[in-house]
């Protein structure tokens, strides 16, 4: 314990916030759909669809952030708008299935990923069907050091919450492993700290 009340305290502009955690289900992720174009949303808005709430405490919960996060699924041929976004924003496409969709007339092959600014694009799908990962929003303007599932701002930060993990399990773990793997009968779950349980 004596160690952990050594360690730096974060600068005044940061405050801690509690944990927070909530499962998204596929089955309640809305979709935008139009002229054989799918867009899944797992943050923000498209054409008057909202995906779920972030995390109250979390930078995609402030509307100023412009987070985006959708899965994009193209029928050959077809072809959509992508909306501007806020100014000061990064915005990416990622081809991880399909042969080519078009960015104005600019070819973006499978494997590939484009970034542009915040101007509205079109996208036109080539002869294959095609999913593209759609990533947004303004940059947060701090140093990220990450390592596993690890994300601070340092790397001496990850070295003290592997040694904190190491130490305290972050409370603790209430599997026997820490990798579990559960029965394929069990179905999909999701257990809460309070000992909820939640499924789809």
């Amino acid at each position: 314990a004596e160690m952990f009340q050594n360690w730096p305290k974060p600068p005044p502009k940061f405050q801690f916030a509690p944990p927070y955690f909530s499962m998204i289900w596929k089955d309640h992720i809305p979709v935008w759909e139009g002229n054989g174009v799918q867009i899944r949303l797992v943050a923000g808005s498209v054409g008057g669809v909202q995906a779920p709430a972030p995390p109250p405490d979390s930078w995609a919960a402030d509307p100023a952030s412009d987070v985006h996060i959708g899965l994009i699924q193209m029928r050959p041929g077809s072809e959509f708008e992508m909306p501007r976004a806020a100014s000061g924003s990064n915005r990416s496409l990622f081809l991880f299935e399909g042969e080519e969709v078009f960015l104005g007339e600019q070819p973006l092959m499978k494997g590939q990923g484009a970034q542009w600014p915040e101007s509205a694009m079109r996208v036109r799908c080539g002869q294959e069907p095609a999913r593209l990962l759609w990533l947004q929003g303004r940059p947060i303007g701090e140093p990220v050091a990450k390592y596993g599932p690890f994300v601070m701002n340092e790397p001496h930060e990850i070295e003290q919450a592997l040694e904190k993990f190491r130490i305290t399990r972050f409370g603790g773990w209430p599997w026997r492993h820490q990798d579990p793997v559960h029965e394929a009968a069990t179905g999909r779950f999701a257990r809460y700290p309070d000992g909820r349980e939640e499924t789809p």
